[in-house]
């Protein structure tokens, strides 16, 4: 991804909707204020020191602990599945005959 540009004018509509404008304009077309290099995240309008950075501190913590929390719940699922995997490894004649009872119990 690119790095993105806003608006520094406060009082500029561009500013306020937090629009991006692509690394390539270094004004603002609609006050013509200077551009400079913001968060890419929507919901946050940062201004970076660094003009190669995509994304603020603070919002890429937020981003790091999402997919932190995301490998956990992976890892959760997982082994859920294992368990539940052996379980029917270890009962699978006493399953398939309980299925095949049910089978003849069911209306035609």
């Amino acid at each position: 991804m690119k790095s993105v540009r806003g608006c520094t004018n406060q009082e500029c509509d561009s500013y306020k909707e937090n629009v991006h404008y692509k690394k390539d304009f270094d004004y603002c077309p609609k006050c013509g204020s200077q551009l400079m290099a913001v968060c890419r995240s929507r919901s946050c309008h940062t201004f970076l020191d660094n003009p190669d950075g995509i994304y603020c501190a603070r919002c890429l913590a937020k981003r790091k602990d999402s997919a932190d929390h995301a490998k956990k719940n992976i890892t959760a699922i997982g082994g859920g599945l294992l368990v539940a995997g052996s379980f029917v490894a270890k009962n699978s004649k006493t399953i398939i005959s309980v299925a095949a009872k049910a089978i003849k119990f069911l209306p035609k």
